[in-house]
């Protein structure tokens, strides 16, 4: 992505001070492709990373395995995020963990060769997340 794909997205002001201008590029296409709206360069490729975690979720949500079990808005929110591994971060996992019945041995299995703690990579709310999407829906996912 070339810096004049972009364009001023988002400005935030204090009082009548700009503190920070946010730029980017986004495309808005119907069922067929065709072009709905846009803002910078239409055709500017990106890699969406962690950007696509709430959209992977979808499934589980449409397929109601929020409900099914009894995921809190909180853990819920989890699932579409990157997280730091705090402690508050942690205790949400373990607790989503629990009631999806999902064991070390399944979640170490998504990071093998890893040297830090499962819970813990910034990628593991949504990897984790989503391996109870298996049982609720037949879809094939991959995430980070």
């Amino acid at each position: 992505m070339e810096h004049d794909d972009c364009t001023a997205l988002v400005t935030l002001t204090r009082a009548d001070i700009i503190e920070s201008i946010h730029y980017g590029a986004f495309t808005l296409v119907d069922r067929q492709g065709n072009l709905v709206a846009s803002q910078g360069n239409p055709e500017t490729l990106t890699y969406p990373r962690s950007s696509m975690k709430p959209l992977q979720v979808i499934p589980f949500i449409e397929n109601k395995g929020h409900k099914k079990f009894k995921l809190t808005l909180e853990e819920t929110a989890i699932m579409c995020a990157s997280h730091h591994g705090t402690d508050a971060h942690v205790a949400v996992l373990k607790s989503m963990h629990q009631k999806s019945a999902l064991t070390y041995p399944t979640l170490n299995a998504v990071y093998t060769g890893q040297p830090i703690k499962p819970r813990q990579m910034p990628c593991a709310p949504a990897q984790k997340s989503l391996i109870p999407i298996g049982i609720t829906a037949p879809v094939s996912i991959q995430v980070c």
